[in-house]
């Protein structure tokens, strides 16, 4: 078995120094000369009396401007981006494929042990749809095109929503399906052309979510899949996650993917470069149960018209969820950075890495799963 579910992330580096010396000179009198003065030659002209240096204050260095970190939207203005993620996943216990495919050959007492790869790509469209008075907007987010591939000891699976869809198996093998192969197609297939409603307030931040069921249903099963782009659900670290009417009765998954990428600094509109926050928020998926959020984010610089942020967290369990163990978080990290436009007022590129540990027991069988994730964003023109 493998788990897909993946968390989201930052970290961030600083520091310089400059100092400044300087040297004087001293002329001591010759031995040979008297003590007592002697007046200069007439065709030597004395050297004038050295000047003292005037003493130069430096002017106090002014105070870094306010970085805006606020989503702006024009109507007629659509953005697209790219998430692409590549994960790893080793799983230790739980249902022995080797032994079940090959019984002679599994070897005794070993743990039984899996490898799987998953990599996907998700086109999202932003399209601003009405501007509210006093600010905020209402933009429709739709899910262009989703590609999606993994690889364990039960075969491979891929998925291109380019391409048509393919024919289901006669005959599907249903321990292939059970570690998620020929899955991908009826669950990323529906989700192709899906849109969302996504209200942003005067502040950029994300109140409410509409549509989006299709998705809310993956997410909500993605603790024992393919996972969401970017590791969603571990995302949405402050103010985008959780609460809010919207997808799938909270829009809790939604909230937390658009939120994670188009609100920055939650409750902030602005900081100052070298300026830190960490936000605390929790988060429900409903097989894994609520997760507690632990995010900061630093404003490391900002020069020609783009702020880099550096983000750094971690995610923890809080309380069980309705899996009854099923499947448990046990823990994760996440570290990366961001480049916002200031100009734009739009994501230009986010790259996270990202672990996480879980278990799970199916039929008294248990397991337990490290994942390893690499997630880019990048901004499509």
């Amino acid at each position: 078995m493998k788990l897909g579910l993946s968390v989201s992330i930052a970290a961030w580096v600083v520091a310089s120094g400059v100092c400044v010396a300087a040297s004087g000179q001293v002329r001591a009198p010759s031995p040979s000369t008297p003590d007592r003065a002697q007046p200069a030659p007439k065709d030597r002209l004395e050297a004038p009396p050295e000047r003292a240096r005037p003493e130069v204050t430096p002017a106090p260095r002014a105070a870094s401007p306010d970085v805006d970190l606020r989503p702006r939207f024009k109507l007629g203005a659509d953005r697209r981006l790219r998430i692409d993620t590549r994960s790893i996943t080793t799983t230790r216990g739980g249902i022995d494929v080797d032994s079940i495919l090959n019984p002679g050959g599994a070897k005794k007492g070993a743990e039984p042990e899996d490898t799987s790869s998953a990599t996907q790509e998700w086109v999202l469209i932003f399209r601003p749809k009405e501007l509210l008075e006093g600010g905020g907007a209402k933009v429709e987010v739709e899910f262009e095109s989703i590609k999606a591939k993994i690889e364990n000891s039960m075969g491979v699976d891929e998925f291109d929503s380019t391409k048509p869809a393919k024919k289901p198996a006669a005959q599907p093998d249903p321990l292939a399906r059970l570690s998620g192969i020929g899955m991908l197609e009826g669950m990323l297939r529906p989700l192709v052309g899906e849109t969302m409603r996504v209200t942003f307030d005067r502040d950029g931040q994300v109140v409410s979510v509409e549509g989006g069921e299709r998705f809310a249903a993956v997410f909500e099963g993605a603790a024992g899949g393919i996972g969401l782009p970017g590791g969603a659900g571990a995302a949405g670290g402050g103010g985008a996650a959780g609460g809010g009417g919207g997808a799938g009765g909270g829009g809790g998954g939604a909230r937390s993917l658009i939120g994670r990428i188009l609100s920055p600094a939650p409750g902030k509109t602005s900081a100052r470069v070298g300026e830190s926050w960490t936000t605390r928020d929790t988060f429900d998926l409903s097989l894994a149960g609520r997760l507690k959020l632990t995010s900061t984010t630093k404003v490391r610089e900002a020069r020609g018209g783009v702020a880099k942020l550096d983000l750094d967290g971690t995610i923890e369990p809080d309380s069980p969820g309705a899996g009854g163990g099923l499947v448990s978080i046990k823990g994760g990290t996440h570290k990366g950075g961001a480049e916002w436009d200031l100009e734009d007022g739009f994501i230009r590129a986010m790259n996270l890495a990202q672990t996480l540990e879980a278990e799970t027991e199916i039929a008294g069988m248990k397991s337990s799963s490290t994942s390893v994730q690499t997630t880019t964003v990048t901004r499509v023109r």
